[in-house]
């Protein structure tokens, strides 16, 4: 219930990190998005309500309600915030929410200063959760979402339901008009896509992933990790014994490697 500045201290302090600046927020946060300004916006997620923008060295943060977006009722922030890319028309962020009236999951555009609503995208699927640019497609930079697939309402938390009409998808919209201009499946239906982050070369995204089946050995062993190469969505040979099949975030390491944190099992994995 936290946001905050923090800096790694050295190997001899004690406590490792040190609070420079911190920020109460009225119920969990999620993802936080870094501006060039210094600000950060961080938005919630479950119930997803509220964003923030927030600058350590001001003393007020602005903050941006769901009810406020009065041409968009009855949405939710699904915890992920992305900046327009550099150099870009106008300033702009881009949220992942979900229509909770009919479930599906829609990017919202966003003003950077006023954080209000002009437009939202479909990502055509449910449980749309991180957003990353691709500044290789063909044709120009487009935007890619994970949608989670998983079939949730904001009322029940983290309760899952109806898994078996799980959907999850790597969707590449247009960073202009927000077109659908493609779709990747993985094979094996029960896979999460969530967290994204691209390889040093700037072409390989790695996604990670999180088990949904209803035997609890098939997610035991099941896959952390998806990589896409802008044409392929594939699961590469990784060994994931008794990782409980959640990676809950990913980062590229060095040498063209993967690291994934597998925190129900304590554990961390470098691919």
């Amino acid at each position: 219930y936290f946001i905050g500045l923090l800096s790694a201290a050295t190997p001899t302090t004690h406590p490792a990190l040190k609070v420079h600046a911190a920020l109460e927020v009225p119920s969990r946060a999620h993802g936080v998005c870094p501006l060039d300004d210094g600000s950060v916006v961080a938005v919630a997620r479950r119930p997803g309500d509220w964003m923030v923008r927030w600058h350590p060295a001001q003393p007020a943060p602005q903050w941006h309600w769901q009810t406020t977006d009065h041409r968009y009722p009855d949405r939710t922030f699904n915890g992920h915030v992305l900046s327009a890319l550099a150099g870009a028309d106008g300033e702009y962020l881009y949220t992942t929410e979900t229509d909770v009236e009919t479930g599906a999951s829609v990017v919202g555009v966003r003003h950077a200063r006023t954080l209000e609503k002009l437009a939202e995208w479909p990502t055509h699927g449910i449980d749309a959760h991180e957003l990353s640019w691709d500044l290789h497609s063909p044709g120009g930079p487009t935007l890619l979402v994970a949608n989670g697939g998983v079939p949730t309402a904001p009322e029940t938390g983290r309760s899952k339901r109806d898994l078996h009409r799980m959907d999850s998808s790597l969707v590449r919209l247009d960073a202009t008009t927000g077109r659908l201009r493609g779709q990747w499946r993985l094979q094996d239906s029960r896979l999460s896509l969530r967290h994204l982050a691209w390889g040093p070369d700037g072409k390989t995204l790695g996604i990670a992933l999180q088990a949904q089946h209803d035997e609890r050995h098939e997610r035991l062993n099941a896959p952390l990790l998806a990589v896409w190469d802008g044409d392929t969505l594939s699961v590469p040979p990784c060994p994931t014994p008794n990782y409980e099949g959640y990676a809950g975030d990913i980062c590229a390491g060095p040498g063209g490697s993967f690291l994934l944190s597998a925190q129900r099992s304590g554990r961390a994995v470098l691919w």
